[in-house]
């Protein structure tokens, strides 16, 4: 998949380390293997260290038996072990090596896992490994440099379609584009034919395997509006929810979530709960070059060292298949489409895939980029407040977005919990907004005569779409706690970064430093670190990463 992610890395840092020997790297990867697949692992002298990448931050080691583990080089990293395969092999002189953006996520500590309640194993659920060339590309169209790849989008669908054998048949006319001309493909007369896919054509197939998986490719691809080439085909994320609901006869009431707006232990929980129904998950991540779609289909988590593992189905005839953490996608070796560094950021999973059980409408998607706040934090009570990203003006990116796949007409508002009984009430702007895919809104007014007259409460972005009150998705790097107080005579706003301050005790003193500017991850200017999480720290002409433990 080819296309640039809307945000990239804007500030380089730099962390203190504990550099351990490629031996002791090795030792503490495999200690920390879970304890169901150590049976699987070769003694520690079938391995042999194939790379060392960064000044030794990240060691890539080759066993005799088959397979790869890919480790980290600093003592102190409580995820030793950052991915791992019994199968194929690590060869940095055939393919590109896909661990520069690991070497950023070491930097950045983003890979770290967070701990949470221990959850059962999920074996992986796909059976296929297929590819994106011959034969699945058989009926891909043809351009001048030749035959198209199917794209990583289709490979990924049609793996996950399989295990639903559905649906018997497309629907409707679907359009793509091929060198930049426009192809379409009447669904309706092609069948598929589930019964003659293989799981694997990597060895002898018929021609009636062949014609199977070709066909399916091309279905999903023209579902998802790809846009085919003969080095790679892309579609964007959005067009596999429409793709599968108008095309592909999957329920509306799927959803396609970003990982930006749930903490690491959410998220986990998320994957893990739709895989426990059977559900392989259509996953996709970006990196400064463009990105790739795959499946997450398993699950393995070990207790002793808080670490969680998912099955990943690359797409690429099973190479670099293995278990990873979420935020350390990074594939030994890519192959058709891949990039020089791994997926791990803006995320993006479909949750909920399921035939179509005549649900009307998605759901519709809001999403917050930049900290919650208001324009005046103490204000009287005839003037009316205004809730905005309250960074806005620092960065261009920061509003509340439309980040669903269809064109909406809400009511921004907010939602207030009481602090002394819990009581939920929900108040909307005055103001419809009409926002396109993509578009965003920086701020929005609310009257004051719908404000409460007295009270304290917790304050988050919402919106009413059709009669019904959705909260608004906060990007977890920059999320704050707002609060409101409503005096005799003012509306009077609090804000503090989101969850539990306890940790906090140099940060907090350095806030009023002019010279001082707090960035999360993502370079982006924040108030102060949220607990827990890494951020970096610009000052007196430099710039250093810290964890807020």
């Amino acid at each position: 998949m080819k296309f640039i992610p809307m945000l990239t890395l804007l500030i380089s840092s730099s962390a203190i380390a504990m550099p351990i020997t490629p031996e002791e790297a090795l030792t503490k990867a495999l200690s920390t293997l879970p304890r169901e697949t150590q049976f699987r692992v070769p003694s520690l002298h079938s391995y042999t260290l194939t790379s060392s990448i960064g000044n030794g931050n990240i060691y890539v080691f080759n066993s005799s038996a088959g397979g790869f583990i890919i480790a980290a080089g600093d003592s102190e990293i409580r995820t030793p072990l950052l991915g791992y395969s019994f199968e194929g092999f690590y060869d940095p002189s055939d393919v590109p090596p896909a661990l520069i953006d690991m070497l950023n996520a070491y930097s950045n500590g983003v890979w770290e896992t967070s701990p949470g309640s221990p959850q059962q194993e999920i074996a992986p659920i796909l059976t296929t490994h297929w590819n994106q060339d011959e034969p699945y590309f058989n009926h891909c169209p043809i351009i001048s440099s030749g035959r198209t790849m199917t794209g990583c989008a289709a490979t990924a669908i049609s793996q996950v379609l399989k295990t639903y054998q559905y649906p018997e048949c497309g629907s409707g006319v679907a359009y793509a584009q091929a060198d930049d001309q426009p192809v379409s493909l009447n669904l309706d007369e092609h069948p598929i034919d589930w019964a003659n896919l293989r799981d694997s054509y990597s060895s002898e197939y018929t021609e009636d395997e062949a014609e199977a998986v070709a066909n399916l490719m091309h279905v999903v691809g023209m579902a998802i509006n790809m846009s085919y080439g003969t080095s790679a085909s892309g579609a964007y994320p959005r067009d596999y929810v429409l793709g599968l609901v108008n095309h592909l006869g999957y329920d509306r009431s799927l959803r396609s979530l970003r990982r930006d707006f749930f903490s690491l232990d959410q998220w986990n929980t998320m994957l893990h709960a739709e895989l426990s129904s059977g559900h392989p998950i259509i996953y996709s991540g970006f990196n400064e070059y463009g990105g790739h779609c795959f499946v997450i289909d398993g699950y393995i988590y070990e207790p002793e060292t808080s670490n969680a593992y998912f099955h990943v189905n690359w797409g690429w005839s099973g190479k670099s298949d293995g278990y990873f953490p979420v935020t350390a996608l990074n594939p030994s070796e890519q192959g058709i489409g891949g990039s020089p560094e791994g997926y791990n950021k803006n995320q993006e999973a479909i949750f909920n895939l399921q035939p179509n059980q005549g649900t009307e409408y998605l759901i519709p998607e809001i999403g917050l980029y930049g900290p919650f706040g208001v324009r005046s934090a103490s204000i009287m009570k005839d003037k009316d407040p205004e809730f905005c990203a309250s960074g806005a003006g620092i960065n261009n990116y920061e509003g509340f977005y439309n980040v669903g796949v269809e064109n909406i007409s809400v009511y921004l508002g907010i939602k207030l919990v009481d602090k002394e009984t819990g009581k939920i009430d929900y108040v909307a702007s005055d103001t419809y907004s009409t926002l396109n895919t993509t578009g965003r809104e920086r701020s929005y007014i609310i009257s004051a005569d719908r404000m409460p007259t007295e009270g304290t409460y917790t304050v988050t972005p919402a919106f009413l779409y059709d009669g019904i009150w959705y909260e608004i998705g906060q990007d977890y790097t920059t999320r704050t706690d707002l609060t409101l107080t409503v005096t005799d005579k003012r509306f009077k706003f609090t804000s503090k970064p989101y969850g539990d301050q306890s940790g906090i005790t140099e940060i907090s003193t350095g806030i009023s430093r002019e010279s001082t500017t707090y960035y999360d991850l993502m370079g982006r200017p924040i108030a102060e670190p949220i607990p827990g999480s890494f951020y970096i720290l610009k000052g007196d002409n430099k710039v250093t990463l810290y964890i807020n433990k």
